[in-house]
């Protein structure tokens, strides 16, 4: 799907008024509302959203823990990880550096990356595409404010 979503962009930007779509000319506009309605048909029947292992976590983590201040001590991070999997495309499976949820998604992120700055940044990158697209990754939409919240104070960090 993402190959789609990626000639879609390419046709959105496109300057031809037309395109030849199988012998037969096309406008930009009637192929892009086609696009949009495929789209909708792909979500209406259950696909999956891509998305890194990493990022699927942070989603799953905040909806469930966005109002406390610390994770439980007895969180199976295995349990996040199959909440993941049945729920998005996973695209990159690295757990290397999954294997705690403070770790993947800390309640005190500019105190947890506080030395290291490159960790910050990918941490800082990685809420900005889930930021950028949270009605797409959210499924509880009472998650997503606090969520904005965080990603502005990571930016100010």
């Amino acid at each position: 799907m993402i190959w789609f979503e990626n000639v879609y962009k390419d046709i959105k930007k496109s300057e031809n008024q037309s395109i030849l779509v199988n012998g037969e000319l096309e406008t930009t506009e009637s192929i892009q509302k086609l696009f949009i309605k495929i789209m909708a048909l792909h979500k209406s029947y259950g696909h999956n959203p891509p998305l890194s292992l990493r990022r699927s976590c942070i989603v799953i983590l905040h909806e469930d823990y966005y109002n406390g201040k610390q994770y439980p001590v007895d969180l199976d991070i295995k349990k996040i990880y199959l909440k993941a999997n049945s729920r998005f495309e996973i695209l990159n499976r690295n757990t290397k550096d999954l294997k705690f949820a403070h770790k993947i998604h800390p309640k005190n992120p500019c105190l947890f990356f506080e030395e290291n700055t490159r960790r910050m940044a990918a941490y800082r990158k990685a809420l900005e595409i889930l930021v950028l697209h949270s009605k797409n990754y959210f499924d509880k939409q009472e998650a997503v404010p606090s969520f904005h919240l965080l990603y502005q104070d990571i930016i100010l960090c």
